[in-house]
């Protein structure tokens, strides 16, 4: 787990020391085109999250439209001997107690 802290502290620091670059490198630009490419970022993120959403709600609905089947469970107690039980007592024996 500490080798994806460390990793994760690197590309930071890169990331900045890349953005400082830039700066200095183009100046007053640099402000429009850091303001560009997140506006662009921005909506592609955007686009990602609506596309989440959409399956989410797709997939929500599916799950509530589809009809259950009805289940048949197989009977808790079995009597595998000569001695009749009664209902109460068959009941009892269900609870398990």
């Amino acid at each position: 787990m500490f080798f994806l802290h460390k990793k994760k502290q690197h590309l930071n620091t890169r990331l900045y020391q890349i953005h400082l670059n830039l700066a200095n490198l183009w100046g007053k630009n640099w402000q429009y085109i850091q303001n560009t490419l997140d506006s662009k970022l921005h909506l592609i993120i955007q686009k990602k999250y609506q596309n989440f959403n959409l399956k989410i709600q797709k997939l929500a609905q599916e799950q509530t439209i589809k009809p259950e089947k009805d289940v048949t469970f197989y009977p808790r107690v079995v009597n595998n001997t000569d001695i009749t039980f009664t209902n109460k007592e068959i009941t009892l024996l269900e609870k398990e107690t």
